[in-house]
């Protein structure tokens, strides 16, 4: 019921299945990216405050509106703009993969759980619970184990 395929035996990357309890997952992602959203809402305020304090100098310090400090201001600004939003795309990516990765080592023990419990439920026999190697909550597999062992006594 619980046997685990060697490492050997796993399928290609590609043809991994990395939601499986898409539901949890995507849950996760969705305020993983959220969160990033609200970070870069942020950082672009920040950034428009001090273009804006950049501009408001240039202004007390009398330059016409056709000076050049006026349009460096406004080609670094663009450039913060730009460099920071290529910046944050990078990042939600990179933050999305993480976090699905991540997530997948959770939700393979809650998957495994789900299935074991079920099975007793429906009363087939009981075999040991194991984990992947490198899946969080592995350590809670010998416990599981021992605690059957003893209720089953």
């Amino acid at each position: 019921m619980t046997n685990e395929k060697s490492s050997s035996e796993r399928p290609p990357f590609w043809r991994r299945r990395f939601l499986i309890i898409p539901a949890f997952q995507l849950r996760l992602i969705f305020w993983n990216i959220l969160i990033s959203l609200f970070i870069f809402a942020i950082v672009l305020f920040q950034i428009a405050r001090a273009m804006n304090e950049l501009t408001q100098m240039g202004t007390s310090a009398g330059f016409p509106s056709d000076h050049p400090y006026f349009t460096f201001v406004r080609e670094l600004s663009g450039n913060f703009y730009v460099y920071v939003s290529v910046a944050f795309i990078v990042g939600i990516a990179l933050s999305w993969l993480i976090t699905l990765f991540v997530s997948h080592r959770f939700a393979g023990p809650i998957y495994r759980l789900r299935k074991f419990f079920d099975g007793i439920a429906k009363g087939e026999a009981v075999s040991e619970i194991r984990f992947r190697k490198n899946d969080y909550l592995a350590d809670f597999a010998p416990i599981i184990n021992d605690a059957l062992k003893r209720v089953s006594k």
